[in-house]
């Protein structure tokens, strides 16, 4: 269980690498209810540019201006990555978050939901179903008409690594 503090660190993070997300989505991935995902918002307003935007297109939106990430190079990240071996647990928390903050992951893309038909063989309607949506849900992100709830793309991103490592 985290602290208040460390999930609204968290929330932050979120936010300023995906700029928006409905509610419903960030309290499940934070593990707490959605009035705490509003409480968090309302304390974090007073320092950050966040904002709460109801309605049914509503969520969470950070407002300011998209933080530019340091340039950082593939040996610097790997020094990074050889420290965690020797840190203790709570520091290879900070550095496990920092070399996700330098490096994160590459955004959603419809083609790796290409690639996955491709490798798996699967149908549209079952590769949907493994995901948990509709075909019509799976055509739109297909389409790039609609992009996935990070739970969603958080299953597609597995699937994308393995047929990455696999192929």
């Amino acid at each position: 269980m985290t602290s208040a503090i460390e999930r609204r660190e968290q929330l932050v993070e979120i936010l300023r690498l995906r700029h928006s997300d409905r509610v419903c989505n960030l309290a499940v991935e934070l593990g707490v209810s959605e009035k705490t995902i509003y409480r968090d918002v309302l304390a974090l307003s007073l320092s950050y540019p966040i904002e709460a935007i109801s309605g049914m297109r509503g969520g969470v939106v950070w407002t300011g201006k998209q933080a530019t990430a340091p340039v950082v190079t593939d040996r610097e990240i790997e020094a990074l990555n050889n420290a965690l071996a020797f840190a203790s647990p709570e520091d290879k928390a900070v550095i496990a978050r920092l070399i996700k903050t330098l490096r994160p992951e590459e955004p959603f893309s419809a083609e790796w939901l290409f690639k996955i038909l491709e490798a798996s063989g699967l149908t549209q309607r079952r590769l949907a179903d493994r995901l948990g949506i509709t075909e019509f849900a799976f055509s739109n992100y297909l389409s790039g008409k609609r992009k996935p709830t990070a739970i969603v793309e958080r299953k597609i991103r597995e699937m994308y690594r393995e047929v990455k490592h696999e192929g």
